[in-house]
């Protein structure tokens, strides 16, 4: 399968405690964030959490966005 189409591609995710890691924040700032929809709500795969990627990458764009403003 090609990987540039390849639709699973967009769905990398990671724990919930990988993705505050990743934002160098806590798991709990993180699951604040998500409670208070500042923060793209995880995806349930089983009984796990999974933050997206995608979103992470959003998220921090959207913070660099704001602080140049």
């Amino acid at each position: 399968m090609d990987s540039v189409n390849d639709p699973l591609r967009k769905l990398r995710a990671v724990s919930i405690g990988a993705a505050a890691k990743a934002l160098t924040i806590s798991k709990r700032t993180l699951q604040r964030l998500i409670a208070s929809g500042k923060f793209p709500a995880p995806i349930k795969i089983g009984a796990a959490s999974r933050v997206l990627i995608a979103d992470l990458e959003r998220y921090v764009e959207r913070q660099r966005r704001q602080e140049k403003h």
